[in-house]
């Protein structure tokens, strides 16, 4: 056996298989023009999503897995390029970069 295919061997033993799920668990509404961006926060109970219009963008947190909206940033001039989140003394920062 030689080494590449060696390996690939290992890397195939050390993947976890997922399961694609067969029905839609949480839909969320795009921008005019999709999303650009999603975050997660640290601890899975929040998601950030950047969702794109002609020229501008806008920002909404929403409560997961139950997809309610926290809050919503007002819109900005760009795409939303990148989210991420901080914790800092308990509470989250979400980083943007336009």
């Amino acid at each position: 056996m030689n080494v590449f295919l060696s390996y690939l061997l290992c890397i195939n033993l050390a993947m976890t298989l997922h399961q694609v799920p067969k029905k839609v668990g949480l839909q969320l509404e795009s921008g005019p023009r999709g999303g650009s961006a999603l975050a997660f926060s640290p601890d899975g109970r929040r998601l950030a999503v950047g969702l794109a219009a002609h020229t501008t963008a806008r920002i909404r947190i929403y409560e997961f897995p139950s997809g309610a909206l926290l809050a919503e940033l007002p819109e900005q001039y760009g795409l939303v390029y990148e989210l991420t989140f901080h914790q800092v003394s308990g509470r989250y920062l979400t980083e943007v970069e336009f």
